[in-house]
């Protein structure tokens, strides 16, 4: 834990907190929630000793890093709005409590950031939200931007959602290059010829030559010959480093499929033979220097008259060597050679030719693919595309042949259209029966309402898109021409949003209920206070303050109280007033304006697995089932006791040498919920629209499942039915090829009695260790946004 925090919880609360009841209970579904807490969210903290945090010792890091973000703003002598330790420390010990028992949790990027470094040291304070949203409608004069930008959010673990509207914008253009051959003579000739003329005659004759050579260059007005001879030194070099980019194209699994892959490394490796470039850029070891690298490639292509670079990846660490700072363990350069080569290729296929949604979408997929494969994390993206563009719409349809070069990264995001409400849904519908795809956004919906019971109030009309998973409406954009004369690569930025969960299902009554909502709205509100370092970004955040209270455990609580609807009906409406309430006074006290929007569902992930919870809106899968996690194999004390207590464990498939499958058999004792498979496509909309209508004023996000076969072609009426109802929605067809290690494994009671006989409790251990931080989950949501590849 961090000691120089300006809010320490005193001594007093802090040994209260560490002596509440585990809330792990001892059965299957609670040890999937103990793994899941110190596999995902607990840090190391003694890198000497590699011990890990406890529970305990989470919340009280979590509180203590919130608390800090509201003092160090309250007190800020810009703002001197005053500061009451006492009500402080009383505050955050019961935000301590809720978040303990699980009553609340903040998003899984919050539990792993806040409080560290990354926060308080580096002012990374989008590594504590959970989703993004970027508009390409400025590519014209962002170019790159959109990119970068989505990039660097994947990187910091960020969801990015993105659009096409930068479509027909811009022409792909030519690199222009110089024979290096031929200028390494002319710089020799001049080089000797140094003893009969000045220097300065030199470097006048040849300064556009060595300038360009350089693309990190010295300032005109101070060139040395040092200078001359850095870059001869670096035309040296390509042979070297042509030779150590092979090395990592032998361990690339695109090197092996040559059949299919093969042209994009070998398109790239060709920049290395008698090469005909004017730059080398040397990357830099970190997150900036591979965003910085994918951008200069793109301008190359997007600016005109812009020079071909050759990449220089030799200080970038070696794979396997640990990540202190973000957990895990480093990819090696290989993930980034990777993408520049398909980028370059892809990008050289469309010289002279505008720029559309296919080539956007593939960029942005590119990118996500090398931050799941090249960073620690996993991340995830929505594409929206308008829905008159056919080519765009079709992009994931793989019998086509011309799609079937994306195959390697099509997975990366969900694709998604902009509908218009009262569109005739006849062919969407089709396409939705068979794959699940497109999902709808109804942005017209979405920026005219809060609440759809409530009459528009037209708070969003800048909103361009939303995050991946749909629950929360985004603005893409806050570019403003006269930004562009900012000195930063960060000028751009969309809108980011930060989510905080309330397990309705555990909340005793509805005071507590109403109590809980309190906490949640404060830690929501608190980060809103982070500082963002792209500066659109941060102008989006400081006027719109969006938060995301979202509810789970919904089908619980329903179950808990009868089945009785109006039950929760009423809880939504009065939560929802009580949250309007809450902003107000939160935002007075924080001086700040009030939020634009404030509560909504997401679909909740590893979250709701630590509270044995079902996942927002969603029914249970099935009474008993098998639920699979993957773990590192250096999670060697995790695995060792669970092995012990009996739990089936293999290593994953396609991945054996380096992760592991364990499997939990998982019991619903509740007796009046309802499963996945026996409630109908109409029950499910129906309970999407009273959640949308009642308590969410951004969105509800549900995956619509569906038997194709008995209910597919009732699609195209629901949609018809509810669009003036909804904001967004996803289908996702019901079918029986499963493939291996599926995450959710229906069982019988019998298998599940069978696997029962084998399991025995654990020991929770407290002072569990780790040979380095594991971050294997998306935190933007749950298992609807993590795509597990089927083997080809």
């Amino acid at each position: 834990m961090m000691s120089n925090l300006s809010f320490q919880l005193n001594d007093n609360y802090t040994n209260k907190l560490k002596h509440l009841p585990n809330p792990f209970p001892n059965t299957p579904r609670g040890t999937l929630g103990y793994i899941t807490y110190y596999r995902t969210y607990s840090r190391i903290k003694n890198y000497e000793t590699k011990e890990l945090e406890s529970w305990p010792e989470t919340v009280i890091r979590v509180i203590n890093g919130a608390y800090t973000i509201q003092k160090d703003h309250i007190t800020d002598t810009k703002h001197n709005l005053g500061w009451n330790e006492v009500k402080a420390q009383e505050s955050a010990y019961k935000m301590g409590k809720y978040i303990h028992s699980m009553k609340f949790l903040p998003p899984g990027r919050g539990l792993w950031s806040v409080g560290t470094k990354i926060i308080h040291e580096r002012d990374l304070g989008m590594a504590a939200m959970n989703c993004a949203f970027i508009s390409t409608k400025h590519i014209d004069v962002e170019f790159s931007s959109p990119f970068r930008y989505a990039m660097d959010a994947e990187m910091l673990g960020v969801g990015v959602g993105f659009d096409c509207a930068g479509a027909n914008k811009i022409i792909i253009n030519k690199p222009l290059q110089y024979d290096i051959m031929n200028i390494t003579n002319k710089i020799h000739t001049a080089w000797k010829r140094r003893e009969e003329e000045d220097l300065e005659d030199v470097i006048d004759e040849y300064l556009p030559i060595i300038t360009s050579l350089n693309y990190n260059s010295i300032e005109i007005n101070k060139i040395t010959s040092d200078d001359i001879i850095h870059n001869i030194d670096e035309l040296k070099n390509i042979q070297s480093l042509k030779d150590h980019i092979m090395n990592y194209y032998k361990e690339s699994e695109f090197y092996i499929d040559k059949e299919r892959n093969y042209k994009y490394l070998d398109y790239e490796l060709d920049m290395y033979k008698n090469p005909v470039t004017d730059r080398i850029y040397v990357i830099d070891d970190t997150r900036e220097g591979w965003v910085k690298a994918t951008g200069l490639l793109l301008d190359s292509y997007f600016c005109k008259n812009q020079y071909t670079i050759i990449f220089n990846y030799s200080k970038i660490r070696e794979k396997g060597i640990p990540l202190r700072t973000f957990g895990g363990m480093s990819s090696g350069p290989l993930p980034l050679i990777e993408l520049i080569a398909a980028l370059r290729y892809l990008l050289d296929q469309y010289i002279g030719k505008p720029i559309d949604s296919r080539l956007i979408t593939d960029i942005m997929n590119l990118i996500g693919r090398t931050v799941v494969s090249g960073n620690v994390r996993r991340t995830a993206e929505i594409c929206f595309i308008d829905q008159y563009d056919k080519d765009g719409i079709d992009l994931k349809n793989y019998l086509l042949p011309k799609n079937q070069y994306r195959l390697d990264w099509s997975w990366a995001s969900n694709n998604s259209i902009k509908c218009d409400v009262g569109s005739d849904y006849t062919e969407i519908s089709e396409r939705i029966k068979h794959n699940g795809e497109p999902g709808i956004l109804w942005l017209q919906n979405a920026r005219e309402y809060g609440r759809m019971i409530d009459p528009p109030n037209y708070k969003d009309m800048k909103a361009d898109g939303t995050n991946p998973c749909g629950e929360i409406t985004l603005e893409g954009t806050a570019y403003k021409e006269e930004d562009y004369l900012i000195d930063s690569d960060y000028v751009s930025g969309g809108e980011v949003c930060n989510l905080v969960e309330v397990f309705i299902n555990r909340c005793e009554n509805l005071e507590e209920f109403l109590d809980v909502l309190k906490y949640a709205t404060i830690y929501a509100k608190t980060m809103t206070l982070l500082n963002m370092h792209w500066i659109g970004t941060n102008r989006i955040q400081q006027r719109n303050r969006r938060i995301g209270v979202s509810l789970t455990g919904i089908q619980q609580f329903i179950a808990a109280n009868g089945n009785n609807l109006h039950i929760l009906r009423d809880w939504l409406d009065k939560g929802y007033k009580r949250v309007q309430q809450l902003d107000t006074v939160y935002s007075d006290w924080f001086a700040v304006p009030k939020s634009i929007k404030t509560t909504t569902v997401k679909p909740s992930g590893t979250v709701s697995l630590l509270a044995c919870s079902t996942s927002g809106i969603h029914w249970p899968e099935s009474k008993y089932y098998i639920r699979r996690m993957r773990i590192s194999n250096n999670c060697v004390e995790i695995i060792e006791l669970l092995k012990d207590a009996g739990y089936h464990i293999e290593p994953a498939v396609g991945q054996e040498t380096t992760t592991s499958v364990i499997e939990f058999p998982i019991y619903y004792e509740d007796t009046n919920i309802k499963f996945e498979h026996e409630v109908s496509i109409w029950e499910k909309v129906a309970m999407l629209v009273m959640v949308q209508e009642y308590w969410a004023d951004n969105q509800v996000s549900c995956t619509i499942t569906f038997d194709p076969v008995t209910e597919g072609d009732q699609i195209k009426h629901i949609l018809k039915y509810y669009d003036t109802k909804l904001k967004s929605i996803s289908f996702l067809p019901r079918t029986n090829s499963g493939y291996a290690q599926m995450p959710i494994e229906p069982i019988s009671e019998e298998i599940y009695n069978e696997i029962m006989k084998n399991i025995k409790p654990i020991s929770y251990n407290t002072n569990m260790t780790s040979s380095f931080e594991e971050e294997t989950d998306n935190y933007c949501s749950g298992d609807n946004c993590i795509y597990i590849p089927k083997s080809k």
